[in-house]
């Protein structure tokens, strides 16, 4: 494997009157504190390792890049006063609002605070929860990237990535994130939401990458859940969708990438299900439109089924 002349070191951007705090070490989080390296600001981590990090090794193609790592603890946050002005929360979607209280009265209270993470529902609790001035402005990105170690991540391709206030449309937003602002922010999350809603609880369910999902005989409930996903969200907002389209092209574009809900149930972690599948439920049975995919899923991963029964259900249902 090549290395650039960036691999050992990189020279230390300069001052900035930004202070940034990335609330995550997950891939997103490492992600990001390199971004906002790069664009000259001195951001800090924070994460629960119990050991430091000390750099980000950075994996693209055939080069690796190595960052500098500046990182911190809740405890040593806690004994410090650092007046952070931007907070960027990269967790998944149940812990994001436990993770702003955690540092709510930790940071400058005209703060901006950002949050990047799946599905629905956790980015509006998060706004009734925010304190003092701080302003709330929520993502989405389809970037792609692994993480390989604690410290170490693999780029997987570029995709887009979005911001947009929730809580004061008239919000400037920092310089680093201004190339990414849209107005319609929800739009940008619900079109994430329709393709997580098929790719990522499919993959988990069936222990496939991405793209075997267009392959029969999974293709056909991969677009029996298309349709149910954009009646769903069309019910919900006339404006929105069709999505299946997208979803597809996600899936092609990542066929050999393994969901994060799958890598998540490959490790026994949590997933986000009730902020994906759950959430659309929810929505369908307000609306009184039919969900049978979407309600299945949520029963497999609360445990009500088990993994052979879900999976013989959809593929005589839609197969």
């Amino acid at each position: 494997m090549q290395t650039n002349s960036h691999s050992n070191k990189i020279s230390p951007p300069p001052p900035s009157s930004e202070r940034w705090l990335v609330v995550g070490a997950g891939a997103m989080g490492l992600l990001w504190f390199c971004k906002l390296y790069k664009q000259g600001y001195q951001p800090v981590l924070l994460h629960r390792h119990a050991t430091p990090l000390t750099h980000i090794e950075v994996m693209e193609a055939d080069q690796t890049q190595r960052i500098p790592l500046q990182e911190t603890t809740l405890v040593e946050l806690e004994q410090s006063n650092q007046n952070f002005t931007h907070v960027l929360l990269c967790t998944k979607a149940f812990d994001l609002v436990q993770a702003y209280q955690q540092i709510a009265t930790l940071v400058s209270p005209c703060a901006h605070i950002l949050c990047l993470c799946n599905g629905m529902g956790a980015q509006s609790e998060l706004l009734k929860q925010l304190k003092y001035d701080h302003q709330l402005f929520v993502g989405s990105t389809s970037e792609g990237v692994y993480k390989e170690a604690r410290n170490r991540i693999q780029k997987k391709g570029t995709g887009n990535t979005f911001f947009g206030s929730l809580s004061n449309v008239n919000a400037t937003p920092s310089l680093a994130i201004q190339m990414y602002c849209v107005d319609n922010i929800e739009s940008k999350l619900f079109a994430k939401l329709a393709v997580n809603a098929t790719i990522n609880p499919l993959t988990a369910l069936f222990l496939v990458k991405n793209g075997d999902l267009l392959n029969p005989p999974l293709s056909a409930i991969f677009y029996s859940c298309c349709a149910e996903v954009d009646s769903i969200l069309h019910s919900i907002n006339k404006e929105m969708g069709p999505y299946q389209a997208v979803t597809e092209d996600v899936a092609k574009q990542t066929q050999n990438n393994r969901s994060s809900m799958l890598q998540d149930v490959t490790y026994n972690r949590k997933t986000e299900i009730d902020f994906i599948s759950g959430y659309l439920v929810q929505k369908a049975k307000k609306l009184n439109v039919a969900a049978p995919i979407q309600e299945h899923l949520v029963q497999f991963f609360s445990g009500k089924v088990t993994r052979e029964t879900a999976q013989e259900w959809l593929l005589r249902r839609y197969s």
